[in-house]
């Protein structure tokens, strides 16, 4: 009956060792340090092989690998969240589109999106909270914007947190370490 919460790395984690994941990846870092505090929830760490292009591309993957360990672990099927940074960020946007039934709530950090009409009509029916920094050269924050423009339009409960003269590699400290969103990706309050 715990809460699940999926966190998929950016491009940095990809590799054939997951101890590398403690190298490369700050989230992984300070969960296994103990920086994150008592999450009160089961975390899952999938992690790409270097030669896998992205979270996109094996989407399906990684659906059946959260799915496993939801039955596996018996965690509660309406408390299943998912969050990224980066490339992760894009993965989160696209897999919770793609699989709006799985997930309460989603949290992408510096993620592109590219909308669809599909992809607005899943959306709107989940909670989301996406952040931006103004001064992020890697992933522009203007398709995050867009696209939380739109499903405002429809009505959707997403919140946008910018962190306004924050860069690309500001985000995960600035939102998992100095912000409350673990809290909400467990309790959705």
């Amino acid at each position: 009956g715990m809460p699940l919460i999926v966190y998929l790395h950016g491009v940095n984690g990809k590799a054939d060792d997951p101890e590398q994941l403690l190298d490369t990846d700050d989230f992984a870092n300070w969960l296994c340090d103990g920086q994150l505090g008592d999450i009160p929830a089961y975390v899952l760490i999938p992690q790409l092989s270097s030669e896998q292009k992205d979270w996109i591309a094996t989407a399906d993957t990684v659906v059946e690998l959260i799915c496993e360990t939801a039955e596996v672990y018996a965690v509660d099927p309406e408390n299943i969240s998912l969050t990224g940074f980066s490339m992760g960020g894009a993965g989160t946007w696209f897999i919770g589109a793609s699989h709006p039934e799985l997930f309460a709530r989603i949290a992408p950090l510096s993620g592109g999106v590219k909308v669809t009409e599909r992809m607005l009509a899943n959306l709107s029916t989940m909670s989301i909270r996406a952040f931006v920094a103004t001064d992020d050269t890697v992933v522009s924050p203007q398709s995050t914007w867009e696209c939380a423009s739109l499903l405002t339009e429809r009505g959707a409960d997403i919140r946008v947190t910018e962190y306004e003269g924050a860069t690309h590699t500001d985000m995960p400290t600035r939102v998992y370490l100095e912000g409350d969103l673990l809290q909400w990706l467990t309790s959705g309050q």
